[in-house]
Order: structure tokens, then sequence, then C-alpha cells
């Protein structure tokens, strides 16, 4: 009878130890926790759209060129993702020679400053452009 109960007490330790490496065979054993799966009402972030706003300066062709008319042409440019500012400005160089300040805003994943430029150097009225300042936006 004692051995029997040596033999018992001896199974019983082995059931305490618990099961070190995870592989046990046990019916009753504790599976662990699934992660809970987010939310459907959770809104998804939306992307921010970065933009920039960039100033450049429009020389023109020759002295005879109307500052008017380029001022014209170069509104008249275009391009998804580019929104012309009122900020456009004649200004002197020099001997008779003025050039065109313009403002615009762009949508830096649509388009880019080159974008810009060549459009507007693409005019028979402009002679060359010159980048003035550019500004990320929020």
């Amino acid at each position: 009878a004692g051995a029997a109960k040596a033999a018992a007490a001896d199974s019983d330790d082995d059931s305490d130890m618990g099961d070190l490496f995870g592989d046990s065979d046990d019916d009753g054993a504790v599976e662990a926790a699934a992660p809970a799966p987010a939310p459907a009402a959770k809104k998804a972030k939306k992307k921010k759209i970065e933009k920039t706003q960039l100033t450049f300066y429009a020389n023109p062709v020759d002295s005879e060129v109307s500052m008017d008319e380029m001022e014209a042409a170069i509104r008249g440019i275009v391009i998804d993702g580019l929104r012309w500012g009122d900020a456009f400005g004649i200004e002197d160089i020099a001997f008779g020679l003025q050039r065109i300040h313009a403002q615009c805003v762009i949508v830096n994943d649509l388009v880019g400053l080159d974008d810009v430029t060549d459009a507007v150097e693409a005019l028979p009225q402009v002679g060359s452009t010159a980048p003035g300042t550019m500004n990320r936006l929020g």
C-alpha cells in the first residue's frame, strides 16, 4: 500500500510541474488568447495632402513682349495639382526690360517644380525662368 501511495505521489508531482515546452496533449490545456480584431467602425486615417508654394520669375523673349499677354498665357497653363495665386507682379530688371514674378501652389504628389517651369518656358513669349522661393505648406 505504501508503494501505491508513493507511485500516486510521483504522478501527482509530474502533473504539478505543468507543461514546460508548450507541447501538452491535454484536452484541458489553456489555449493562448487570439488578439481581438480591430473594430470595424474605426475610421481609416486620411493621407495628408502635401502642398508647396512656389514663386518664380519668368523673363520675356525680348523687350517688345506685352507683360499682360505673357501673364495671361502663364495663367492659362492648366496642370492637375497646380493652382495659380493672385500674387503676380511685374518687376523692372534693367534697360527697360521687365519680368513677371509668379506665385502658385502645387500638390507634391501630382506635379513638380520642373513640370511648372517647363510648361512656362514652352510659351512663345517666355525666354527663361528663374526659381524664387519654395515653401512647404501644412
